[in-house]
């Protein structure tokens, strides 16, 4: 995923200085309702990513008084909606018990940069790492090649397996395993046996048997998990590395790439928001 992080990021300068042309500086809003440590990692982040490509971040922390109501958070969300300098905005997760489903499904779906919302204009980040990887893979063939294969995600999680799964769906990817905690062990064997291509966002050590994925098949790991302090994938590289054609690592993999298309999303926002 490193590799692709300068081709990314130029495609989104040269977006940016369309919109510098108008006067326009793209805006994104974080909404933050919890202060914790893979919080304030995830937004400093997206912070830094920004001010690199030439867009705004603002974080937004809400009073208690607002997040303890939730009429209250749905006045906020309406302001951001209604602000035309606002041009994206996402709750960061993990989030206060009331920034919940209902609170975003109020988002402007135009400003809705994380692709939750059913309507919106925007692939969610985690998704379009997912397809950078496949462009590579395929190359002249993508994406044209996608309804021929078959996919298995396994976790079926709101910032992971669920973008991916619905991603999918909206690209009209009809051939969708998901494999989840309640999957028998047969079903896991049955599903993996012939898939193409397999998605993984658990976090947790081999959440199937590493000899039950597809022989020369291609895994995107992207689960994240820790072991003595370090960051480890789903599947550790050495149980996989001879099965596998290709696969990700983590971290490395899908991870860098998510805030640049976060920010890429605003970019996009923005230039159709002022066109």
């Amino acid at each position: 995923g490193k590799q692709f992080l300068p081709l990314i990021g130029e495609r989104i300068i040269n977006k940016v200085d369309v919109l510098k042309a108008k006067h326009v500086v793209p805006v994104l809003c974080i909404v933050k309702s919890k202060n914790a440590d893979d919080v304030n990692t995830y937004i400093s982040q997206k912070v830094k990513r920004g001010a690199e490509l030439g867009v705004q971040v603002r974080v937004v922390e809400f009073a208690q008084t607002v997040l303890d109501d939730p009429a209250a958070l749905a006045t906020e969300v309406k302001k951001m909606n209604a602000d035309p300098h606002i041009h994206g905005i996402i709750f960061q997760k993990p989030s206060h018990p009331n920034v919940n489903d209902a609170i975003e499904y109020l988002v402007d779906p135009a400003k809705d940069v994380d692709g939750f919302l059913p309507a919106s204009p925007h692939k969610p980040p985690v998704y379009r790492g997912v397809l950078q990887i496949l462009e590579h893979i395929y190359q002249k063939d993508f994406p044209e090649i996608l309804p021929s294969k078959t996919f298995v995600v396994i976790g079926k999680g709101k910032t992971g397996g669920e973008p991916v799964i619905e991603g999918l769906k909206k690209d009209g990817i009809s051939t969708v395993h998901v494999i989840d905690s309640k999957t028998t062990p047969e079903e896991k064997a049955k599903c993996l046996k012939y898939a193409s291509i397999v998605v993984s966002a658990v976090g947790m050590r081999n959440p199937v048997d590493p000899t039950l994925l597809p022989e020369q098949g291609i895994l995107i790991d992207f689960g994240v998990h820790f072991e003595n302090g370090k960051i480890r994938p789903d599947f550790a590289e050495s149980d996989i590395q001879e099965r596998l054609q290709y696969y990700t690592t983590t971290p490395g993999g899908i991870g860098p790439m998510t805030p640049l298309f976060l920010i890429d999303n605003t970019v996009d926002a923005a230039l159709s928001l002022t066109s």
